[in-house]
């Protein structure tokens, strides 16, 4: 009975142990600010020198993208930095469908020397739930 009970308790621990470890990774990689639907259309409609990135793949941008948005996948990202190196302390709006492939590219424009990095709120899914205007 002891055995199960400390055997319990052990998992009861790694468990708790992987959630807190999991929240400081997540905590982490929340580092970019957030920019709001509304405020990203404010921006698009400035006319201000702004980076929309898109991170998902040719289909999907081809499928609908926030309007003005270039199109670097994720996996090409650290091969094409120069193509918008012209950004890097300019603010950059980043995207993919649901935030993962997103916060990977920040992280990585991050250790590239970008300085005004921006997530978009809720990335295209809630872009399109929220029947915003898309370009094709």
């Amino acid at each position: 009975m002891r055995n199960r009970i400390a055997l319990f308790a052990a998992v009861v621990a790694l468990v708790v142990g992987l959630a807190v470890f999991g929240l400081t990774l997540q905590s982490t990689n929340t580092a970019t600010p957030v920019i709001s639907q509304e405020e990203a259309l404010e921006l698009i409609d400035s006319g201000d020198e702004i980076l929309i990135l898109d991170v998902r793949t040719q289909r999907e941008f081809d499928g609908g993208r926030v309007p003005g948005a270039v199109l670097i996948p994720h996996t090409e990202l650290m091969d094409r930095f120069d193509e918008i190196a012209e950004f890097m302390n300019k603010p950059v709006v980043v995207y993919c469908e649901a935030g993962g492939r997103a916060g990977r590219a920040e992280r990585e424009l991050r250790e590239a020397g970008f300085t005004n990095l921006l997530h978009l709120e809720g990335d295209m899914r809630a872009w399109k739930a929220n029947a915003r205007p898309l370009d094709k």
